[in-house]
């Protein structure tokens, strides 16, 4: 039995029945979180360069294109709301592969779903599984293949979505296999595209890739059982050497519940959270005003450097891949949401007198922790009156020991969707979301969206 089989056994195995009802509450959680955050990033440029893309192309309409009219392929509409769900980098994040999950894995559960007219039960389960064999695989070569410059999110998101896709369309084993094992040769992604549009992209295309993949495992397209831990195989290609264990404990634990997931609170890289987190509660003890700041000294982990690239941002996409954006922001409104990551305040005088003032540097405490995606911070405040202020965080709000309550993520939903989604509409889909299982045929979801 390879790796690849092993995970096939799994998936085709796992059911309503037999997985926790843990995995299923943050299962919940995950999917409504996307599904608010691919409605309201429908609308960001990069969706709709995509989303003309999938209209232009003839294919069989067959699920939705969220925030549209469009109805496509199943796998370009997971390509084309996979681009949405990431476009505001507010979605989920895993520590296992310190990439985003749910982002590559529900646009291919609700564009194959959609299909098969799957139950909230299925979809959970698919979920689940999506993201338990993504992320078990991920852990043997992890952190290699983020040290090495690749975008995990896109390197082990074609494995979740193909697994979850396999498990919606009943694959037999072999087909199933065949399905990893081809969404083993679409993984990639460079973190160089940080900060531009292709970010996002690869979201999508990995969503896109791993639900082709269980389209032509399905047609008889065949693939290597071993492509793991084969020679020249993804676990080579992504450690930079031979696996130092071929075996994998799928579902024990799951790997949703343990680590867990991260919910964001802010709609930037989570590299940069706990220092905004630290730093709005420096601001609500010792409240200062852009005017009375000298210097902010921000002491950060390796991760900061390697995704906060961009240091002085023309542009919202790149200001989402800026601690000193964020920080700016930060001070000059008293908060960072949705509305500072807009044009008029990447264009404010005030946040472009206020970056220069603000540095990154890696923490000599933080520094030995290697690519730690907790992302602890530091802060030192220097105010022109001689005052100083400072402060620390190890651990942002959203993770699992610090957690979104069901309010915020509702609320969370809720001002993602205000433009899309009549407030009633909006208040009865998070209604029928929280119970999810009760979902009979998820396209009486998706056809109100």
């Amino acid at each position: 039995m390879t790796i690849l089989d092993d995970a096939a056994e799994f998936a085709r195995s796992a059911s309503f029945r037999n997985i926790p009802e843990e995995v299923f509450a943050i299962g919940k959680r995950a999917l409504i979180d996307f599904l608010g955050l691919a409605l309201r990033g429908s609308r960001e440029a990069v969706s709709r360069i995509v989303q003309s893309y999938v209209g232009s192309m003839a294919t069989t309409p067959e699920s939705k294109v969220f925030g549209t009219n469009l109805s496509v392929s199943r796998n370009l509409a997971a390509l084309a709301n996979g681009v949405s769900g990431h476009s505001l980098d507010f979605d989920d994040v895993s520590w296992t592969t310190l990439g985003h999950p749910t982002v590559t894995i529900a646009p291919s559960v609700f564009a194959t779903g959609e299909v098969v007219k799957a139950s909230g039960k299925e979809i959970l389960s698919a979920y689940a599984v999506g993201v338990e064999v993504a992320h078990k695989i991920a852990a043997l070569v992890m952190p290699q293949t983020s040290s090495n410059g690749w975008h995990t999110t896109s390197v082990f998101g074609p494995l979740g979505a193909a697994a979850a896709s396999a498990q919606l369309m009943a694959l037999e084993k072999d087909p199933f296999t065949f399905a990893l094992g081809i969404a083993t040769s679409t993984a990639g992604g460079l973190r160089a595209n940080f900060g531009t549009m292709t970010k996002p992209y690869h979201a999508g295309m990995a969503a896109f890739n791993g639900t082709t993949s269980a389209i032509l495992a399905g047609m008889g397209l065949t693939a290597a059982r071993n492509a793991i831990e084969a020679t020249d195989g993804f676990g080579q290609v992504f450690s930079g050497g031979r696996l130092e264990k071929n075996t994998v404990d799928f579902g024990n634990p799951w790997d949703i519940v343990k680590p867990g997931l991260v919910f964001k609170k802010y709609p930037c890289c989570s590299g940069a959270h706990p220092a905004i987190d630290c730093l709005l509660e420096i601001l609500h003890k010792t409240p200062f005003t852009p005017d009375q700041l000298e210097s902010i000294s921000v002491g950060v982990s390796q991760l900061g450097p390697l995704e906060l690239v961009c240091h002085d941002p023309g542009t919202v996409t790149e200001a989402r891949f800026s601690m000193e954006y964020a920080l700016a922001v930060a001070v000059r409104y008293g908060k960072v949401g949705l509305e500072q990551f807009e044009s008029s305040c990447i264009n404010d005088p005030q946040v472009k007198e206020l970056i220069p003032k603000i540095q990154m540097e890696l923490d000599p405490e933080f520094s030995p922790l290697g690519l730690i995606g907790t992302a602890p911070a530091k802060l030192h405040i220097v105010l022109k009156d001689g005052r100083t202020l400072d402060g620390r965080c190890d651990l942002a709000k959203g993770n699992p020991e610090k957690p979104l309550t069901d309010g915020e993520l509702s609320s969370k939903f809720l001002e993602c969707v205000s433009d899309i989604i009549t407030p009633q509409n909006s208040k009865r889909i998070l209604k029928d979301l929280f119970a999810f299982e009760k979902i009979d045929d998820i396209n009486s979801i998706l056809k109100m969206i």
